[in-house]
Formats: structure tokens, C-alpha cells, sequence
């Protein structure tokens, strides 16, 4: 939430100054190479022991910056700067935040749910098809 609040503000604040300054395109394809990315790195295995759980203050940072990076430029912050030219400011803010808080919510709970499901090998496999799914699906989205 942190990192959806900081983005969004600063798209409120700032007017859409990403908008003017990057088209459109090529902040769509870094989006769809960065799932790509997330994709080919969930499934490489790297070594980890199936019982060993991140510290908080990494899980914290890792989700901060996924986030950051892929709601960078997007539609939501283009949607959410037209609307804080029409409305005021704080009730555009705060619904934003509201519609984040509910959708990361239970995108959150449907991880923790699958995780009980799923050992961690395996739900890193199915997070980095699910990126690379997404990931083409957005190249695909450009051409």
C-alpha cells in the first residue's frame, strides 16, 4: 500500500509528468520484460531450502519494489490523474488507496491460501509461469 500511495500521490500531485516525459510504449514493454524477468527468476532454482522463510524486512523491501516497478506509469495513475483534474484531490486519493487496499487484499489472501496448498518449490514454479503468462500476454498487447 505504501508503495501504491507514494506512486499515486506523486501521480496526482505531479500531474501526470511521466505522461509528458515517457510515451506510453516503451513503459508498457519495460512492464511486460520485468514480468518476464520475475518469471524466468521464480523458476530458476536457486538453492533455498523448502522450510526457510525471508526476514520481514526483505519480503517488505522485494514487495515494495515489485509494486513500485510495475505501477509505474500505468493505467491506474493516468486514470487517477484524470480524475484529480476533475475532483478534489483528497477524496480521488483516498479512493484509489481504498480500490488498492481491497484488490492487494485479496490478491494476498489467495497467495496465503495457495500457499497452504502448495510447498514453496512449487509455488514459485506456478508464480513464474503466471509471470511469464503475463508477461507475453503484454508483449502481445504491443504489437
Amino acid at each position: 500500500m505504501l508503495a501504491v500511495c507514494l506512486l499515486d500521490g506523486a501521480s496526482i500531485l505531479l500531474g501526470g509528468a511521466l505522461g509528458e516525459l515517457f510515451p506510453s510504449r516503451p513503459v508498457s514493454l519495460l512492464g511486460a520484460l520485468l514480468f518476464l524477468g520475475f518469471g524466468i527468476w521464480s523458476l530458476l532454482d536457486r538453492g533455498e531450502g523448502e522450510g526457510g522463510e525471508r526476514r520481514a524486512g526483505s519480503v517488505l523491501l522485494s514487495s515494495f519494489l515489485t509494486v513500485s516497478q510495475m505501477e509505474l506509469g500505468d493505467k491506474t495513475q493516468i486514470s487517477v490523474f484524470a480524475l484529480s483534474t476533475r475532483y478534489p484531490l483528497l477524496p480521488v486519493f483516498l479512493g484509489a488507496v481504498l480500490a488498492y487496499l481491497l484488490l492487494m487484499g485479496a490478491g494476498t489472501a489467495a497467495g496465503n491460501r495457495l500457499r497452504s496448498f502448495l510447498e514453496g518449490r512449487e509455488l514459485r514454479r506456478v508464480s513464474g509461469v503466471l509471470f511469464l503468462l503475463f508477461g507475453l500476454l503484454f508483449l502481445l498487447t504491443l504489437l
